[in-house]
């Protein structure tokens, strides 16, 4: 993956690109939260998870192993997805399937060891589940409409221009093994624009009124401290929001059998159930399957071996 910042602008020349941005207005922030807040199939061999092969983040405190780990660092390590915010899960927490699964900042990993690779790694729809987790639905946001200088996308009704236009084409996952970054290689990284640009409080404990712009995979910022585009933590934030993962999964709950009921059985009704209460070794074991466990005190499977079998 070829990965390469925006770095700073003349000041015309930025003032220019912001002009250029469309349908720019106050965004409410009402939906946005407060500043700072194993799969179907086989794996192919190589690309299980395991220990040996972990890399560990004391940024995070988090590993990534196997096929992640291969991934991760073939297509852009930190750059493009931000150091890992979880271990492996097993469960999908969007959809329930039973997917393997990694948080990282800007992105979530999900293993599709059916595929072919590199589309046996495919990385979640963060932009428009976090959009959904703030009750916010991105299909009632203001369109965009065709315009020269820009890209138009019919799929989604939004354009990009400008600078965002310029980083999103810049960036990308290699697919296809060429040179130089293709539309799908941008689509696979960031998904298509599913607003338009405008104002939002976005920079978590140094949260600014930034010009933004969100995609089915990514939000993109202008940061003016650093001039550049950054791409927001929207894994660590969808995260933050859902509920906890379920537990790793284990042997099955232990089952508590039903209590025997004794009247059933206490033929003689001296208030407890025993051979005594028996002609032969066939009726105790009806009374032995229904619970009563005392009835075989050998262990055998037959109960009151003293009684006759008939």
């Amino acid at each position: 993956m070829r990965l390469a910042y925006i770095r700073p602008f003349p000041v015309v020349v930025l003032l220019l690109s912001i002009l250029l941005l469309p349908a720019l207005a106050l965004a409410d922030s009402g939906g946005d939260p407060p500043p700072g807040s194993p799969p179907p199939g086989t794996p192919p061999p190589g690309t299980e998870p395991t220990t040996a092969d972990q890399r560990c983040f004391p940024e995070t405190g988090y590993c990534i192993t196997g096929r992640f780990r291969q991934y991760w660092e073939q297509q852009g390590g930190v750059a493009a997805f931000g150091y890992p915010v979880s271990s492996l899960e097993e469960i999908n927490p969007i959809t329930g399937e039973r997917r393997l699964t990694q948080w990282f900042q800007k992105t979530r990993f999900e293993f599709y060891p059916e595929n072919p690779q590199p589309y046996d790694v495919l990385l979640g729809r963060v932009g428009v589940e976090l959009l959904n987790a703030y009750g916010r639905d991105w299909w009632s946001l203001p369109q965009g409409q065709p315009q020269d200088g820009c890209m138009y996308f019919e799929e989604t009704r939004h354009t990009l221009c400008a600078i965002f236009m310029t980083y999103w084409q810049s960036q990308g996952l290699e697919l296809d093994g060429q040179s130089g970054i293709s539309y799908e290689e941008s689509v696979a990284l960031f998904g298509k624009p599913i607003s338009e640009p405008r104002w939002e409080l976005h920079g978590g404990e140094n949260a600014s009124v930034r010009i933004t712009q969100w995609f089915e995979r990514a939000r993109f910022e202008w940061n003016p401290e650093l001039a550049q585009v950054v791409v927001g933590p929207l894994g660590s934030e969808l995260r933050a929001v859902l509920p906890p993962p379920p537990p790793p999964s284990g042997p099955p709950p232990a089952v508590t059998p039903p209590t025997p009921d004794v009247d059933a059985f206490d033929l003689n009704e001296d208030g407890a159930v025993t051979c005594a209460d028996f002609a032969s070794q066939a009726e105790a074991q009806v009374a032995l399957d229904a619970g009563f466990t005392n009835l075989d005190e050998d262990g055998n499977g037959i109960p009151c071996e003293d009684l006759p079998e008939g």
